[in-house]
């Protein structure tokens, strides 16, 4: 998520260059009776080619391909005079204007449909390898609509001439230097195509071209190829939310488009994981073709948990791989070193295959796991020592960031297991991993010193990205993008639990805390940026979305909080309601409001894709050190309700081994199927049965995570819960402090913000209040707000009361019958209690203390005053009936 000189100056850069490019991209003027398409709109396009493939073309949303990134082909359709092209103008009506998909959606082979007065239009391409393997062709279909009772006469305008973009099924009425024009007669309630092809790449000449076959057989044959691809890899056969099934296999192949064959200078061939899809350094785009040191680690780590093991193999082993991801490059990337061991370690793991690790290779990563301990600072007596050195890993004035130092705790722990598998043959090795868990842990101290050092003066409860009083913690304004990026360029705390990472500390028992605190400040300080969503990389006017915001929420699944589990499916479900293009996203995007397409502020980014799926598959299925599996550790409860089965197949798992699984539900019983050997323990642990479960066929226990362990052998278990539709929301539930409410002046009512999830219905609250100033009090009063600014808001949306008698005078939890339909997920509302006449006697909420980090404080008669400092205060929200999507 970085690899840029300056992330702000290159995404003004990049608005600059992509508005420069219109000029640039625009069709050729020609003097025919159909005159070129609109100018495509560069802030919306898609990459269409073929892996393997060092550039590759682009399209737009009304149709236009770019063969060479310099001049597109445009098409335009003329009828009795008058001609239509797509209208691309950035706008609210652009989505509605032109529909814009990728056929069966997710084959990458966009589809564009716009009216051409009394027509419809629709422009397909897609891209296929041909002529023995020799070149890439681009194949498009023009078909012309025709939904009236009458014939229509129309001229097809194209702005290529037929040598460039060559015509498979009519010749041209008109040709000019670089156009053509095709005349059409589309009967009453018919459709006429046509079709077209154009070298992408390689070596081919028009009659080679078009003796290769049309585009129906093409078509078929690359749909083929793509679903054959997909099939021998972990797919989610059926989730219940079949967008996000959609969205994984959409991305998975736009991965694959994005690698690219070259030379490694030696004899040999580069497998090279790029960060993007083709664009040259002079294409009108700020494009990311290169192999960045610390995005390729994990492109190739997500190749292998998806078990993809030839292409992992091949990118692993490259010139280009080992040259450039082992070292810093020139920003500096502190974290790459250590992000470059952890792949081999995956690799092995999952595939027992020690062919690659040569003597050479072996070699290579032994000098990088010490070249992590060369960047460590040494200055005993300093904050700093024993961390990893200053950095612009998030391309930043050079500080010292969590991310490099807790990238440092996976890559060594990685280290250490490669050690621990080569000590076999060669006893050295040993020594090699008793020094690699020992940086290891040393590392985790400093680390830990650190975050405690900066939360204490911050009084924040929680911490941040960075270690030091860097500009990224600021003001105290949001700051959660960066958070969430430490989370997912380090991969941890989520990936490192599973790969064995040992040292644990502030960065892990602060998890929960720290989240928290930074969506309550982005509620706060950056309210156009929507829940779900981490924020852009720069969160100003612009600050909206990122492609990495699934990345970010996977790591969540470490959390304690059955809510927060969730929070990578949320993020991917905002990512799927918020496209730049189809199924694509920019590194940053601003919102681009209704009925459009969001705003690009950089070239799309294949990291930000690997993480993504990631997030969806670790979700639903995560594969720890030492054999076995855990199901459903981030499935939302409303998958379980929507009556359809969660379903996934041909799973990587430890040793070469394969599974599938499905979950379905029964009622209050929820089933789980096993196929293959997990060659461990199955964990089926669902958020939904955090302190529910009431029994289950197999397996133990463990009630407070909601995990049955299933003994290995054990295919099929059925679990049942006590209430499967109702979820709690649970807020701090500690009695350090106690604040009064009840007064006539100043403490007149408390209240508390909470963040509403799935769930439609707010059931009641649970509280722990006492009675004090003697007897007396009148009944206490609990009232429903909407937020703003994590503050009360407006009028409320519901009131109860809690009798009087019911609240002892020392701390007791009481229910509140306090009923609403209609919470959002994502929003934040605040429970206020109040007393319903004022006076001396009165109550104490009970409250964490101190550095609470939601929303807390008091009606003072005359305004709502937040009181952070003093904590959060007890609370519970008890809702149900999910939202079905």
């Amino acid at each position: 998520m970085s690899h840029r000189p300056k992330r702000s100056a290159a995404l003004a850069a990049a608005a600059a260059v992509l508005a420069a490019g219109l000029t640039a991209l625009a069709p050729a003027p020609r003097a025919l009776a159909a005159p070129p398409a609109a100018s495509p709109n560069p802030l919306h396009y898609l990459y269409l080619g073929w892996e393997g493939d060092t550039s590759k073309p682009l399209t737009f949303p009304g149709g236009a391909v770019s063969l060479d990134h310099k001049k597109a082909i445009g098409y335009g359709l003329t009828i009795g005079g008058t001609t239509y092209a797509p209208d691309e103008t950035e706008n609210t009506g652009l989505r509605d204007r032109i529909s814009w998909n990728l056929a069966e959606g997710y084959l990458p082979s966009p589809v564009s449909t716009w009216n051409a007065g009394p027509v419809k239009v629709t422009v397909q391409h897609f891209a296929h390898r041909v002529l023995d393997d020799s070149a890439t062709a681009v194949y498009t279909r023009v078909t012309v609509t025709n939904p009236a009772a009458t014939t229509q006469q129309a001229t097809l305008g194209v702005g290529a001439a037929p040598s460039t973009e060559i015509p498979l099924t009519a010749k041209p009425s008109g040709t000019g230097t670089d156009s053509a024009d095709y005349a059409l007669s589309i009967p009453a309630g018919k459709s006429v195509s046509t079709d077209f092809v154009a070298r992408s790449a390689g070596t081919a000449d028009a009659a080679q071209l078009t003796g290769a076959g049309g585009f129906n057989a093409h078509y078929s044959a690359m749909a083929a190829y793509w679903k054959g691809r997909l099939a021998q890899t972990a797919v989610p056969a059926s989730l219940p939310e079949e967008g996000l099934a959609t969205m994984y296999k959409a991305e998975q192949i736009i991965s694959w488009m994005t690698t690219a064959k070259t030379p490694d200078g030696q004899g040999g061939t580069n497998h090279e994981l790029r960060s993007s899809g083709g664009a040259p350094a002079n294409a009108p785009f700020h494009g990311y073709d290169v192999v960045y040191s610390h995005d390729a680690p994990d492109i190739a780590a997500q190749y292998i948990r998806e078990g993809d093991f030839d292409l992992a193999k091949k990118a692993l082993t490259s010139r280009i791989y080992l040259d450039r991801s082992s070292v810093p490059d020139h920003h500096p990337y502190l974290d790459a070193p250590s992000k470059f061991l952890y792949p081999y370690a995956l690799y092995l793991r999952y595939t027992g295959d020690q062919s690659i690790f040569t003597p050479a290779l072996k070699a290579k990563i032994k000098a990088t796991a010490h070249l992590v301990q060369d960047l460590r600072v040494s200055e005993p007596g300093s904050p700093y020592d024993g961390l990893i050195k200053e950095s612009a890993t998030f391309d930043n004035s050079p500080s010292h960031l969590a991310v490099d130092n807790m990238a440092a705790l996976y890559g060594l722990t990685s280290y250490a297991d490669l050690a621990a598998s080569w000590s076999a043959a060669d006893a050295s090795w040993q020594s090699e991993r008793t020094w690699a868990l020992g940086q290891a842990n040393s590392v985790g101290a400093a680390l830990d010193r650190a975050l405690t050092a900066r939360m204490d003066p911050t009084g924040s409860g929680g911490y941040n990205a960075c270690l030091d009083a860097c500009p990224l913690l600021g003001n105290g304004n949001y700051q959660g993008n960066w958070l969430g990026t430490t989370f997912m360029m380090s991969s941890l705390p989520w990936d490192g639990r599973l790969a064995g990472v040992e040292a644990g500390g502030v960065w892990k028992d602060k998890l929960d805390a720290s989240v928290r605190l930074a969506f309550s400040q982005r509620a706060r300080t950056a309210p156009a940026i929507p829940a779900h969503s981490w924020g852009a990389w720069t969160n100003g006017a612009n600050g909206y979305g990122t492609v990495y915001n699934g990345g970010a929420g996977s790591q969540l699944l470490a959390s304690d909080d059955p809510e927060l589990r969730t929070e990578a499916v949320a993020d991917l479900r905002w990512l799927l309601d918020n496209q730049t293009a189809p199924m694509q996203w920019g590194e940053s995007f601003s919102s681009g409001g209704g009925g459009t397409w969001n705003k690009n502020l950089a070239d799309l980014e294949a990291w930000g894709l690997s993480t993504n799926r990631k997030a969806l598959l670790e979700a639903n299925v995560s594969v720890p050190r030492g054999g076995g599996v855990i199901i459903g550790r981030g499935v939302p409860t409303s998958w379980l309700t929507s009556g359809k089965p969660v379903s996934w197949t041909t799973v990587p798992v430890d040793g070469g081994r394969r599974i599938g699984f499905t979950l379905t539900r029964d009622g209050n019983k929820v089933s789980l199927s096993v196929t293959g050997d997990p060659g461990g323990p199955v964990a089926l642990s669902l958020p939904a049965f955090v302190d529910d479960i009431v029994s289950t066929t197999a397996g133990t226990v463990d009630n407070a995570s909601g995990t049955v362990t299933l003994p290995k052998d054990t295919s099929k278990v059925t679990v049942t819960v006590g209430d499967l539709e109702a979820s709690r929301i649970t807020g701090a539930q500690s009695t350090a402090g106690h604040y009064t409410f009840g007064r006539p002046t100043d403490q007149v009512r408390r209240y508390q913000t909470f963040t509403a999830g799935e769930n439609t219905r707010l059931d009641g609250v649970r509280v722990s209040l006492r009675r004090i100033g003697g007897t007396g009090q009148s009944p206490v009063t609990v009232s429903l707000y909407r937020t703003s600014g994590l503050k009360p808001t407006g009028s409320p949306l519901t009131t109860t009361t809690i009798p009087a008698s019911a609240v002892g005078t020392k701390d007791t939890v009481v229910k509140a019958a306090l009923g609403y339909d209609g919470l959002v997920d994502g929003a934040d509302y605040a429970v206020v209690l109040g007393q319903r006449t004022p006076g001396g006697p009165a109550y104490e909420w009970a409250t964490s203390g101190q550095r609470g980090v939601q929303g807390f404080g008091k009606d003072t008669g005359s305004g709502w005053t937040p009181e952070p400092a003093l904590g959060d205060a007890w609370l519970t929200a008890e809702t149900s009936r999910p939202a079905q999507r």
